[in-house]
């Protein structure tokens, strides 16, 4: 009986891990085709502009997110938690979630009232956070939804909507584009991409879930410290990721051109291949053997990772 529950992990880890893989393979290659089209369009000074509002959306999405993502996903999964546990940690990363967002939207709004970003960037920049405000906003409520599907190993459902949402951004920002609506026609495709992933997920949700603990009030015995503890150890770590992959080009716009913004992060796109494989490893993990972490059964999470040669063979090749 142990071994068919080894087996059977096992090969749902690795299952787990294809799916992902393959979502993560469909955004990329989707992203490096529809790349030079996009620097074309816009030309090298205004792909830098781009380039650098994508890069402060980074920044700026990993703030209002708090590592609510990982978060979400590692406490759904575990099994050995109190009945409503489910929808106890959805209840409350959505409220985290929102008073992030909040926080957020009111730096902008501060931003721009006190004229913070005519006086560094420039008139435009106004609008162009006022609209990446939304974009986090929308990017937020997909992600809770993206996670609390994989929490409910629904990785078939929840990686569908993320190769819909990008082609979505892609097939509308690029329609908006060509229209003539430049870098904010680009930001409102990820937004709309974002609400359709978020609607049609949160369809899938209300079949498993009760959606009336989001307003209800959590049991006074619920983990919240817990729960937040585990964030800023995410947030840390993340920050950090983004750090190398982000740092540079916000740091270009700022002393530099625009153009040589662009052509940087242009060139940025295949070496950020190399973390491909690790962080959808640490995605597929996180979840997968989190009731065996909060077990201590570490031995056999051990097991796990040797039974796995897919896993293994594409961490040396990265």
């Amino acid at each position: 009986m142990l071994l068919r529950a080894g087996v059977t992990m096992t090969t749902s880890v690795l299952g787990k891990f294809a799916r992902i893989l393959s979502s993560n393979i469909v955004v990329f290659l989707t992203g490096l085709l529809a790349t030079p089209v996009i620097t074309r369009i816009l030309g090298p000074s205004e792909y830098g502009v781009y380039a650098f509002l994508l890069s402060a959306l980074a920044v700026l999405a990993l703030m209002a997110d708090g590592g609510i993502f990982d978060g979400i996903r590692k406490y759904m999964a575990e099994n050995n938690r109190p009945p409503e546990w489910k929808n106890h940690v959805v209840a409350f990363y959505t409220r985290v979630a929102v008073v992030f967002i909040a926080l957020l939207a009111t730096a902008i709004f501060l931003a721009i009232e006190f004229d913070l970003l005519v006086r560094y960037f420039g008139p435009e920049y106004d609008l162009y956070f006022a609209t990446i405000a939304g974009v986090v906003a929308a990017k937020q409520v997909g992600a809770i939804t993206r996670g609390s599907l994989m929490g409910l190993d629904l990785e078939s459902v929840s990686e569908s909507l993320k190769i819909l949402n990008n082609l979505i951004f892609i097939g509308l920002g690029l329609t908006l584009l060509v229209m003539g609506y430049g870098i904010l026609g680009l930001l409102f495709g990820k937004i709309v991409g974002y609400l359709t992933m978020a609607t049609l997920g949160g369809a899938v949700l209300s079949r498993h879930l009760d959606a009336s603990w989001l307003v209800r009030r959590l049991p006074n015995s619920f983990p919240a410290r817990e729960l937040l503890e585990f964030n800023v150890g995410s947030l840390v770590l993340f920050g950090l990721y983004l750090s190398i992959l982000h740092a540079d080009i916000l740091m270009l716009e700022w002393f530099r051109s625009s153009s040589e913004t662009g052509i940087y992060r242009a060139a940025l796109t295949f070496a950020e291949f190399l973390w491909f494989v690790p962080r959808i490893i640490q995605i597929t993990l996180l979840h997968s053997t989190s009731t065996l972490w909060s077990d201590s059964k570490y031995e056999r999470i051990t097991d796990i990772l040797h039974e796995q040669p897919g896993i293994r063979s594409h961490s040396r090749c990265c």
